[in-house]
């Protein structure tokens, strides 16, 4: 791996500002920050550890700090490469491709300063005549705007208790054109306590659990969302933190899905101080599994004053109050061992943004928040609408969510196969035996050197193995011959009649979804577990038919040339440097280590001239053989010259014979 770079060298400055920044290529794609920074620390790369990290397509970008970039102006190029070359990872200065861009898009302006020819001008001004005649009375949006998520939280202190008080705050959220909120608190005694439609917007909900219904409920936490989103929203049910419920919004045109989380955590307070600390390690489990598929969000009441920031950068803003609770000082914790940041106190203004106001005793705090990756480029502003509705003390908060960041689409990988369906044919069959047969003289020279000890089994084992490997693959390419084979284009399992299970298992999931109750998740879950059933059930068909094709019609050891050939696919046919995958030990276990195989080969050869065991149980019934002849013999012998056995037949006997 060669370092990119301009002419020059590292070791002059060639970035923009005071702050160097990195972007590093062929991380994988299931590697979260929090494991990158872990990964450079053990590596000794502590400046790409301390920086600041954020993921961008198929790349982290790395935003050293001022110290550090300026430690890099003496850093080798060779030392630096190393270290990165550990991972197959490739690097390269982010400032530098930022002015490459800036030269290129000059280059493009200049050029459209020619002008396009006059007839490609016409018709580029009637089409945009057309368009805009077409659209006339159509409020406009932007490309910018339709990408981008309008998402709130707020805690109503009741919304199940109260139709009116329901109503209230649905209307509130309209007038904000919010597409999802996260309530808290909904008092909701069962799940399914709220009727589903609310206007423009549908509820889901998940009640606290273990309550008395004769009194009133308490916790809880749901989503209104807009009824054009819902179709394609799924709910997760199942998470480690109780007080949760989570939304996965899939994403569109390759854009990430994106995992809303909503959350109520308790107040704090001395007797419950382990289980808050508890409840923030399982909020924290809940987002390292959803940050794996996608990216996260969360909003939501988390009963906790995190202070303000000393500087710009940091998980919180630097315009909140300056007060810190046992549940901040956990929150904060949190938020730097899961790489999230909260969009509260982002704003410069005169005094911090409050989101709950408790009028008895006139005292303001920042309770409700909403959290965003670490690492966005963008970071969404928060507004806060104080919104009376009378019953609650804590106020709407909402944020505009960018969702315009995209995953690069998977590119089908060719793959090379034997075509081992030809070896069905007694003439091909035949024709690879003879081939492999009038290829192995130089081979058997090896193996004589090798076993009469002229050659050391270590030093010829990866010759013995390439030579072998060599002669297959040049016989089989000669007389079978290859296919291509596009990975991930289908599957034989997947037939018209899964679809059409997978089809009625996503009906009885909306079902679900819009009725709320015990009843209709039971009936989910049962057609779930049908259709996974269904699918193992057709994977081991096909794979049924795969080993009876293979082992069905064989003679000799063709099955074992067959065995060899499927475990030079999975190398040979990606460029690998060895054809045979595996080889089976003694034991009866699978060895796939190039020290392995040498080993497997050497103890092969050793035993050759070694009766094996059905030699010596030949051998054992040959010996029983012979003495039961023998004994035979004697018998025979002792009868000649009886005098009984040498009478004839009477009547009696012969009627009997």
């Amino acid at each position: 791996m060669r370092l990119v770079k301009k002419p020059g060298g590292w070791k002059q400055k060639l970035w923009k500002g005071d702050k160097l920044e990195l972007l590093l290529f062929g991380i994988p794609r299931d590697m979260t920050r929090i494991e990158f920074k872990n990964c450079c620390d053990r590596e000794g790369l502590h400046c790409l550890a301390r920086g600041q990290v954020g993921r961008e397509h198929e790349h982290f970008r790395v935003k050293l700090t001022k110290g550090d970039s300026q430690e890099c102006l003496g850093v080798d190029i060779e030392k630096l490469s190393n270290y990165v070359r550990k991972f197959g990872w490739r690097v390269c200065i982010a400032n530098m491709i930022e002015t490459e861009k800036v030269r290129r898009q000059e280059a493009r302006a200049t050029e459209a300063k020619k002008g396009p020819s006059r007839a490609v001008e016409q018709a580029s001004q009637k089409k945009s005549e057309k368009k805009r005649k077409a659209n006339d009375g159509v409020r406009k949006i932007s490309n910018r705007e339709k990408r981008k998520l309008r998402v709130g939280s707020w805690n109503v202190c009741g919304f199940a208790r109260s139709e009116r008080k329901r109503l209230e705050i649905v209307d509130q959220v309209e007038q904000s054109d919010l597409d999802v909120v996260g309530i808290q608190e909904t008092w909701e005694l069962k799940d399914g306590d709220v009727v589903s439609k609310l206007g423009k917007y549908r509820w889901v909900g998940k009640a606290r659990k273990g309550l008395d219904p004769k009194k009133r409920g308490e916790g809880g936490v749901g989503f209104l969302v807009k009824e054009h989103l819902f179709d394609v929203v799924e709910v997760v049910v199942k998470t480690e933190f109780e007080e949760s419920l989570w939304l996965k919004i899939p994403g569109e045109r390759g854009e990430k899905d994106l995992f809303l989380g909503n959350v109520y955590v308790p107040p704090s307070s001395k007797k419950v101080a382990s289980k808050a600390q508890e409840n923030f390690g399982q909020i924290g489990e809940d987002v390292q599994r959803f940050s794996r598929k996608g990216e996260v969000v969360m909003v939501g009441d988390f009963n906790s004053r995190v202070g303000k920031a000393s500087s710009r950068g940091q998980a919180i803003g630097q315009h909140g109050e300056d007060k810190v609770n046992d549940n901040g000082v956990r929150m904060l914790e949190f938020l730097g061992s899961n790489e999230l940041m909260v969009l509260n106190g982002r704003r410069e203004c005169d005094k911090p943004e409050f989101t709950r106001q408790r009028a008895v005793c006139n005292e303001y705090s920042i309770l409700d928040y909403i959290l965003v990756d670490r690492g966005s480029t963008q970071i969404p502003e928060l507004h806060v609408s104080a919104i009376d509705i009378g019953s609650t003390d804590h106020f709407l908060i909402w944020a505009n969510i960018d969702r315009s960041r995209k995953i690069k689409s998977k590119k089908q990988r060719k793959v090379f196969r034997w075509k081992v369906e030809r070896l069905g044919d007694d003439g091909t069959r035949d024709e690879f035996q003879k081939g492999l047969a009038g290829s192995v003289e130089s081979f058997r020279k090896l193996l004589r050197s090798v076993e009469d000890g002229q050659v050391d089994v270590q030093a010829a084992g990866d010759r013995v193995i390439e030579g072998w490997e060599s002669i297959v693959n040049a016989t089989a390419e000669r007389v079978v011959g290859k296919k291509v084979v596009r990975c991930g284009v289908s599957v034989k399992w997947w037939d018209d009649e899964l679809k059409e299970e997978i089809g009625e298992r996503r009906e009885v999931f909306k079902q679900y979804l819009s009725e709320a109750s015990e009843e209709s998740w039971e009936k989910y879950r049962a057609k779930r577990k049908q259709v996974k059933g269904l699918v193992k059930k057709k994977k081991k068909c096909i794979w049924d038919e795969v080993v009876q094709k293979a082992n069905g019609g064989l003679e000799g050891n063709v099955k074992q040339m067959w065995e060899g050939i499927s475990g030079m696919v999975k190398k040979t046919a990606q460029g690998g440097d060895t054809g045979v995958a595996t080889l089976r030990g003694v034991n009866g276990g699978l060895v796939s280590s190039g020290k392995g195989k040498r080993e497997v080969l050497a103890g092969h050869y050793k035993r050759l001239g070694v009766p094996s065991e059905n030699e010596a149980f030949d051998q054992a019934f040959k010996k029983e053989v012979d003495a039961w002849a023998q004994k035979e013999e004697e018998t025979s012998k002792a009868d000649v010259g009886n005098v009984e056995l040498e009478k004839e037949f009477t009547e009696d006997e012969e009627r009997m014979g």
